[in-house]
């Protein structure tokens, strides 16, 4: 991204708010298809709502190596969209 930015002229680079939302709901969602969601660690915020119901939320990218790779080609081949550069 940082040859991207200084071949483009660019100096700052913010995700959108909408691309951010957007990692941060599939990150949860394969958090969730784990046995890791039930544990207590370090890496795994919980919450207790005032209805007694308990929220785990992973502070660590599950996916594996490979599959964060894929991701980051994935949005470098499109131009960095989801990023506002200027």
């Amino acid at each position: 991204m940082i040859t991207y930015m200084r071949q483009g002229g660019y100096t700052v680079s913010e995700p959108s708010r909408a691309a951010e939302d957007e990692w941060t709901e599939s990150i949860y969602a394969d958090f969730a298809r784990t046995l890791m969601a039930e544990t207590n660690a370090w890496w795994v915020r919980t919450s207790v709502r005032p209805d007694g119901t308990i929220v785990r939320r992973t502070l660590v990218y599950v996916g594996g190596g490979p599959e964060y790779r894929k991701r980051c080609a994935q949005v470098a081949y499109a131009g960095y969209e989801g990023f506002e550069l200027s």
